[in-house]
């Protein structure tokens, strides 16, 4: 039987804490998530009672709301542990930099997908194989590897 000190000092930690679904809900996300989020190194394995019930600071919820800010930034887990590691801001900017030189390549590689495509449709290309358009820059028969980065009239 628990003292009623201990009771008390029980008491008082229950306030300043969250259980699992209550952090989930707060921040958004789901019960599984949070699970995973531990399992990853993403989020520490918060204090359990006796009662088996998981104990999480407040301070969680604002955790698990910047790492779903920081994976809508584009950012996978890996790189978000690593920053959650680091203190320092320019790790962050550095991090941040990388990521844009990647979205900008994908940008500009998907623009050059679009452009296909729509040569493909302005073409009226009709199958992949044996494409009847007779047209000689036909996409479908373009079948170097390298074929969608050779140059592309931008479409008006």
């Amino acid at each position: 039987m628990l003292s009623r000190a201990q009771s008390s000092a029980q008491t008082i930690v229950e306030e300043d804490t969250l259980r699992i679904g209550q952090l989930a809900a707060s921040a958004s996300v789901g019960v599984e998530t949070l699970r995973f989020y531990e399992r990853e190194g993403l989020l520490e394995r918060p204090y359990q009672h006796l009662s088996g019930y998981r104990a999480y600071p407040i301070a969680a919820v604002a955790k698990v709301q910047t790492i779903k800010r920081a994976q809508a930034l584009g950012f996978s887990l890996a790189e978000i542990r690593e920053l959650l590691k680091g203190a320092s801001s320019v790790l962050l900017a550095e991090q941040a930099a990388k990521k844009l030189r990647e979205i900008d390549a994908t940008i500009a590689e998907l623009a050059l997908i679009r452009q296909k495509l729509v040569q493909l449709i302005e073409h009226r290309c009709d199958r992949l194989l044996g494409c009847s358009c007779g047209q000689p820059d036909c996409p479908v028969h373009q079948s170097t590897p390298d074929a969608l980065s050779q140059p592309i009239t931008p479409v008006p």
